[in-house]
């Protein structure tokens, strides 16, 4: 935690900014052990992240002078977590309830960190584009984290995807700008 919380620090140093992004790194990792620990992340702390995060970033984005970022947030936390729902649907023993909610949370603070005043494009690109690499990135390492199971236990047997998706947020909160652009 403190080494996440320290290259938090690095990257976004003393601003407003910081403040969403350490809870959102506590709450990973505290998710991320429970996950690894009884697979399953249980919805209080989903849920009191959320209470954490949401006014957080209303009041960073308002005393910022930037709203628009609200709405790159909610963009992010919608988009996450329709597109990991839409994969529960299809296969719930695949994908757990406790993952898709876990993509709003993420899809939160990344859609907020991804949003950008004036975009090249129409203006959900940029948050949508930080959810989409949060997930590309978590869902390879799920993948690869996968695999390593199969081959290990010589047997299909559910692992938790959690862990995976929780290390992908974290790749592109920290390091998102260069990734991204």
């Amino acid at each position: 935690m403190a080494a996440l919380w320290a290259a938090a620090g690095a990257v976004f140093g003393w601003s407003l900014d910081l403040i969403p992004v350490l809870i959102l790194l506590a709450s990973l990792v505290a998710m991320a052990a429970v996950d690894l620990w009884v697979m399953r992340i249980p919805n209080r702390f989903i849920y009191g992240t959320h209470a954490l995060l949401i006014p957080t970033i209303v009041a960073v984005s308002l005393i910022d002078d930037e709203p628009g970022r609200i709405a790159g947030a909610a963009v992010g936390a919608i988009s996450y977590f329709g597109f990991l729902f839409m994969f529960h649907l299809v296969s719930p023993r695949r994908m757990g309830f406790g993952d898709v909610r876990l993509a709003g949370v993420m899809g939160l603070v990344l859609g907020w960190l991804g949003w950008q005043a004036d975009p090249a494009g129409p203006w959900f690109t940029y948050p949508l584009s930080w959810v989409i690499w949060g997930a590309l990135i978590g869902s390879l390492l799920g993948t690869l984290m996968g695999v390593v199971s199969l081959v290990a236990r010589r047997r299909s047997r559910p692992f938790p995807f959690g862990p995976a998706l929780a290390i992908g947020c974290v790749i592109v909160v920290l390091a998102g700008n260069s990734i991204i652009g």
